[in-house]
């Protein structure tokens, strides 16, 4: 042991050892070994204090077991505060070090008088890892190790030895059998015993075996002609135990198994944890082997997500409510992992076994691994091969013939065309625009020619002429039919016509009007028209919901995304699909950021949080609704928001394979949804292993359609039209609540986007007190203006201001003169 003093000078220096714990043993050297006592010199605090332990002495310390260690010296030992007591502070893959305490005063401990606690020693324990002495042995198996004889041998056995055993066989055995037991072998061997064994063990072994052994249901062996459904006394609820002790372990551990010559079904695995403490477990699956997959999510299939209390080294933790189909002769592949890098999977390392591969029959356990980290590409250093799991696998023998499919999706995948189509179309959008895209020009494009053009003739045919007149008519037609063609629909048609019309309309539309026409909006058709909003047509235009990706294997902690709003929108909530395969509470965070997540993947500053909350999820095939923003983010139209959903228990999303990251995935009309990125491990990092892309949303974004609403009195809105935005007396814009430098005076300006009236001002000081304070304005920026008193209007003049401390807020009242702002000046 090296340690880290407070002093340099040389000093009596002491070290004890015990198996064990050391609570019970503070007070005195009674179950202490004294292995260094000397008197050294102390290096101080910069340069370690060496304390070889005396004539290569060492102390072996047992897999799974604890060793306490006791440093004594007058002088002063470095330690710091830390964890607490008992709680785990650093390790590798060998050796956990605990938190411990410090006495303060005396030599051993006078209870409860000089004891600090938790304290960490600064120093470095030096150690090697050796191969156990006395390795446990394996466990037996189910089946006999040699298959039984088939007959008697050829020589008699004796009954039972004699009474004093002869110095030597005799020459030859007697003819016959003496009355009472012979000192020598009678002369043939005994009868075969019956035909078939009792149910239970005599209290003596039989003489000769029996001439083959009992089958059928019920002798405790699942054979070639039986399964689960035919003999579940033999098939079902079998069990693999790996390794019966583990020494060492990590926050995870992947393995393989493979089903011999049987179909298997893995109901649940036991693993033994590190120590007791509640955590969430994960448990993933993949077909065939790890290898080549131990760093990335992709491929795998979460099965177990769960919290639960573990029960220590001793005890084991059954993990279940899965059902893993591995077909005769296939490779499976799980991976088992607690989640906050605190508790470890016990394993053992193959070294330390000797027999392998471990199987009982119809299940082999291949290989396995330990992991300190879950998922982080191109960490070779966090792997440690040769693992075997401290725990058993709970199995059943199945024809997979005789197991149910999987059950069908919660809705059909596509809706069949209503006819083919003359000729393949093109792919449409993903959903149809709610209102046609471009409206009408104001007025015509091209002015009228000086001469006419050629008139139709006064019924048109049903087709265009073959070849065009060679001389024009005597004028154009008189003027445009007198009324305007109906509006369009309402929606839009399920599907394209059969066929295209064969010629032109029997007479020209109508003229264009001065302003664009969008038909006739009729609230209540579910249908938010862009002369809608959530304040004239809140049936329509509130709680939409943009559904994206019904369908998604992989998931991962977060995932970012950005919608660009079509239209002034509202976003309210989201439901997405929770990566646990049962309903539990999680921990779920919402942030917004306006613009492009794209460079602010790891920049905390730059979000802001808008939603917190810990609800109870629904399985992974059922969306989970938030139930609505705690702050809703309003979207103009034209622009860019982003967004970023993080759980610990992670969320589902859909890996596409024709989009990238940015490229747009759904659209409705109003919002449109681009593929986004998902985030592992870590809320906010900007390293590459973190992200994966492109990756899109599963799940569904809730909207409210219209800018009436948002707080802001846009200019399209009255206070008629919109009073909840337009109607007030007071609004409160808060600039930054931070500031740790200053001067005797500030210039800013302001853009109102909307008519408005600043009436007054709240600052911080650098000091409390009174003083003077004044406010000038002037319309425009300030720049250039900087040093022109003249430029400026003085609006208020208090000689006599309260100031308060520089952390709270000086309000100065309002103003002598208001300031009237119109909509778009500075």
């Amino acid at each position: 042991i090296s340690s880290f003093t407070q002093t340099t000078d040389n000093a009596l220096t002491q070290i004890y050892t015990r198996p064990g714990g050391y609570i019970l043993y503070a007070d005195s050297e009674n179950g202490w070994d004294l292995v260094f006592d000397d008197t050294i010199q102390h290096n101080g605090n910069s340069v370690l204090t060496e304390m070889p332990f005396a004539n290569n002495q060492r102390v072996v310390i047992p897999s799974g077991a604890v060793q306490s260690f006791y440093i004594y010296t007058p002088s002063r030992l470095r330690y710091r505060e830390e964890g607490t007591e008992g709680q785990e502070i650093q390790s590798n893959e060998s050796l956990i070090f605990n938190a411990g305490r410090a006495i303060a005063v005396t030599k051993w401990d006078v209870p409860g008088s000089n004891v600090v606690s938790p304290r960490v020693l600064s120093g470095i324990l030096t150690y090697d890892a050796i191969e156990s002495a006395n390795p446990a042995t394996p466990a037996p198996t189910r089946n006999p190790t040699q298959p039984p004889t088939t007959g008697p041998t050829n020589q008699p056995l004796t009954p039972s030895p004699t009474s004093p055993p002869t110095n030597a066989p005799t020459n030859a055995p007697t003819s016959a059998p003496t009355s009472a037991p012979t000192n020598v072998p009678t002369s043939a061997p005994t009868n075969a015993p019956t035909n078939a064994p009792t149910n239970a063990p005599t209290a003596q072994p039989t003489l000769n075996p029996t001439s083959s052994p009992t089958l059928g249901c019920g002798n405790g062996f699942c054979e070639a002609d039986e399964s689960g459904d035919t003999c579940p006394e033999d098939c079902l609820d079998l069990i693999l135990i790996p390794s019966e002790v583990g020494g060492n372990g990590a926050y995870g551990t992947m393995f393989s198994v493979t089903a011999l010559e049987r179909d298997v079904e893995i109901t649940s695995i036991n693993f033994h944890a590190s120590q007791s403490a509640g955590v969430q477990v994960q448990v993933y699956t993949r077909r065939g082997s790890f290898e080549g997959f131990e760093l990335t999510e992709d491929g795998w299939d979460l099965i177990f997500d769960s919290p639960i209390t573990t029960n220590g080294r001793s005890d084991p933790n059954v993990l279940d409510g899965f059902n893993v189909v591995v077909p005769s002769g296939e490779t499976q592949s799980f991976f088992l992992y607690i989640e906050g890098e605190s508790i470890r999977v016990m394993y053992e390392p193959l070294a330390n076994i000797e027999q392998t591969p471990f199987s009982n029959g119809p299940l082999r356990f291949d290989q396995g691994i330990g992991k300190m980290s879950k998922f982080i590409a191109g960490d070779e250093s966090l792997l440690y091969s040769g693992r075997i799991l401290h725990g058993q696998i709970t199995y059943n023998v199945v024809n997979i013939a005789n197991v149910p499919t999987p059950s069908p999706t919660n809705a059909p995948t596509n809706t069949p065309t209503n006819a083919p189509t003359n000729a393949p179309t093109n792919a449409p959008f993903n959903a149809p625009t709610n209102a046609p895209t471009n409206a009408p020009t104001n007025a015509p494009t091209n002015a009228p020619t000086n001469v006419p053009t050629n008139a139709p003739i006064n019924v048109p045919t049903n087709g265009p002429t073959n070849a065009p007149t060679n001389v024009p008519t005597n004028a154009p037609t008189n003027v445009p039919t007198n009324a305007p063609t109906n509006a369009p629909t309402n929606m839009p048609t399920n599907a394209p016509t059969l066929a295209p019309m064969t010629g032109p309309t029997p007479s020209p539309t109508s003229p264009p009007t001065a302003k664009p026409t969008f038909g006739t909006a009729v609230c209540g058709n579910d249908i938010c028209e862009p002369t809608e909003d959530s304040i004239s047509c809140p049936g329509d235009c509130t709680d939409i919901k943009l559904a994206a990706s019904p369908d998604g294997g992989s998931g991962a902690e977060g995932i970012m995304f950005e919608v660009n709003a079509v239209r002034d929108v509202t976003i309210t909530s989201l439901d997405f699909h929770c990566a646990t395969g049962v309903s539990s509470n999680v921990d779920v965070e919402v942030y917004s950021k306006p613009g492009s997540f794209d460079g602010f993947e790891g920049d905390v500053t730059a979000w802001q949080l808008i939603h917190q909350d810990t609800i109870l999820t629904n399985r992974r095939t059922t969306p989970t609704p938030l139930n609505g923003f705690d702050t809703s983010i309003f979207v103009r139209g034209g622009t860019t928001q982003s967004f970023y959903l993080y759980t610990p228990n992670k969320i589902m999303y859909l890996t596409p394979s024709n989009l990238a990251s940015g490229e747009l995935a759904y659209n409705d009309g109003n919002v449109q949804l681009f593929a986004g990125v998902g985030v592992t491990e870590v809320k906010f990092s900007s390293t590459s292993s973190n992200i994966v892309s492109p990756r899109v949303f599963r799940g569904s974004i809730s909207y409210d359609a219209g800018s009436c609403g948002n707080g802001i009195c846009d200019n399209s809105e009255t206070s008629s039209t919109c009073p909840s935005d337009c109607t007030f007396t007071e609004q409160t814009l808060q600039m930054s609540p931070e500031g740790g430098s200053g001067a005797i005076g500030a210039m800013f300006s302001v853009k109102a986007l909307s008519n408005l009236e600043i009436y007054s001002l709240d600052f911080h000081s650098a000091r409390n007190g009174n003083d003077q304070v004044q406010v000038y304005t002037r319309p425009g920026p300030y720049a250039s203006f900087e040093f022109d008193e003249s430029a400026w209007t003085l609006i208020h003049d208090d000689p006599n201001v309260e100031l308060e401390r520089r952390s709270q807020v000086t309000p100065l009242g309002e103003f002598d003169s208001s300031v009237p702002i119109s909509a778009g000046s500075v």
